[in-house]
């Protein structure tokens, strides 16, 4: 490489003394358009997040002077490597990024579209979700960065405040996450005249996802809003945060009358076998039915956990401290989280499955900490195993994992749940979706009762005689091809509305 020659530069590097010959690789994780005050038709400005393949992001703009040059030349989603920026501080409120600086189109600004499918390590992650809780927390103030969140809500509960035109003025109505935390949510102007002309024509709840948007704080409540021209509205809209967020939210629900509600449907392409998703060699998605038959680490349950509700990670002693081995942030306690690591088994098999802290709080009612409390009122040392986690022994429950690429690499074999239910009626889904005659007792805890049961199997002390019979299989685990690589299912997302609100003129 010669001395001129262009090099790459990550965003954490970016400053005001970024080189013309520094070449950004990134992605345009969100575009929109500020409209001339003076004719609203025309773009007065064009903004947008950028994020390179480390995540980090930054605020990108092109000013009034440049619109003409850029505009139509950059797309929502598109990867590109851009070179030539002015660079600035990134003051004021509500901003759509924490990074310090802001990048400036100029005339000499060079752009090219690349290939995102050739950049098989760029992040796909659009989305950098705030848990409510840590929304409740962290933003009290005025003039905190902007943020993504999603939840469901109800288009029969939204109440509307008009304009004297008529028009909607503002929309206000509660959103839910999956844990039952409530915040209260106001759109206004375009965004709830948008809300209001949105065809409701699925069951409720819907499910919305905000991107850049705001926290206020009203007589100590924390309220969201949109933030002009930041934010970006998706109901229901079959994106992968949307599809998992319905997903928990239908396995969550214990009646076959909230499953209903919620138009569920489990493609038969993605339930596996436990022998079936040992022999997984790609990327996917899945579906297992089977029952926990032993827990691995009964006396180290919990680890403490970074303060951020979003990250999950493990933090370390720093000092006196903590800090989180992600986000690096440091602080005097953490929180404590689930990670129960089991055994679950199937007429084809065993799996060893690593239940994380969502799941754990699902299947006993109560947080990490709040277990530990309670063992350290009962005189019992708060790293001890439990009756609460040694009753997961014997649930019969229904997975959900995804297989990553780390996953094929591991020697032990230890698959992340990503969701699970109990929910009889999605159980029965399973159940129905088999022709096989012969049905396992599901209840039985008898491996060697279920082997005797069948046909042509007899109590014989003749080893070769046991040996010639082929195990019976549950065939409704079985009789699937492989058939997806992790996506959701046609019939799902067919179900869904196509619903999003970006306030913005051509």
């Amino acid at each position: 490489m010669t001395l001129n020659s262009p090099f790459k530069v990550l965003l954490k590097d970016v400053t005001t003394q970024l080189d013309d010959k520094g070449v950004l690789l990134v992605r345009v994780v969100h575009m929109w358009i500020v409209p001339d005050k003076g004719n609203s038709s025309e773009p007065y400005m064009i903004d947008m997040v950028l994020m390179d393949e480390e995540g980090t992001r930054i605020q990108a703009t092109i000013e009034n002077t440049h619109v003409s040059t850029f505009k139509g030349k950059i797309k929502e989603h598109g990867l590109y490597g851009m070179m030539r920026f002015e660079v600035r501080a990134n003051n004021g409120d509500y901003r759509p990024t924490s990074h310090p600086f802001r990048l400036y189109f100029k005339e000499s600004t060079k752009i090219k579209e690349r290939d995102l499918s050739s950049e098989t390590e760029f992040p796909k992650d659009l989305y950098t979700l705030k848990s409510f809780t840590e929304i409740k927390n962290t933003h009290r103030r005025a003039g905190d960065d902007l943020f993504d969140t999603i939840g469901k809500f109800k288009f029969d509960n939204i109440k509307y405040s008009l304009q004297p035109d008529g028009l909607p003025r503002a929309a206000e109505f509660i959103l839910e996450d999956l844990d039952k935390n409530q915040l209260s949510c106001t759109l206004w102007g375009e965004y709830a005249q948008a809300l209001r002309n949105m065809p409701s024509t699925s069951a409720e709840p819907h499910i919305m996802l905000l991107q850049l948007c705001r926290a206020k704080t009203d007589y100590g409540e924390v309220i969201l809003a949109n933030s002009f021209y930041y934010t970006k509205v998706i109901v229901d809209e079959s994106i992968p945060e949307i599809e998992d967020f319905h997903t928990k939210l239908v396995a969550s629900s214990q009646s076959s009358s909230s499953a209903n509600s919620t138009g569920f449907f489990i493609d038969p392409a993605l339930v596996k076998s436990m022998s079936e998703l040992l022999a997984i060699s790609k990327r996917s998605r899945c579906w297992i039915f089977g029952k926990i038959t032993n827990i691995l680490n009964r006396r180290a349950w919990s680890y403490q956990g970074c303060v951020k509700e979003s990250c999950s990670k493990k933090a370390s002693a720093h000092g006196d401290k903590f800090k989180c081995s992600k986000c690096n942030e440091v602080f005097d306690q953490g929180i404590h989280r689930y990670k129960i690591t089991v055994i679950v088994k199937d007429s084809s098999g065993s799996v060893t499955l690593c239940l994380w802290d969502h799941e754990c709080r699902q299947l006993l009612h109560k947080t990490a900490g709040q277990l530990r409390e309670q063992l350290n009122l009962s005189g019992i040392h708060e790293t001890a195993t439990s009756k609460e986690i040694d009753d997961l022994v014997g649930l019969h429950l229904l997975f959900r994992v995804d297989i990553s690429e780390e996953d094929f690499k591991k020697s032990d074999k230890v698959f992340s749940v990503r969701c699970l239910t109990q929910n009889d009626d999605l159980m029965n889904q399973f159940l129905a979706k088999t022709n096989d005659e012969q049905q396992v007792d599901l209840e039985s805890d008898d491996d060697l009762e279920i082997f005797f049961s069948q046909p042509g199997v007899t109590s014989s002390n003749n080893i070769d005689d046991a040996t010639t019979t082929t195990p019976m299989s549950k065939r409704s685990l079985l009789d699937y091809e492989e058939g997806h690589d992790g996506g959701s299912s046609t019939q799902n997302s067919t179900s869904k509305l196509q619903k999003t609100i970006k306030v913005e003129k051509p």
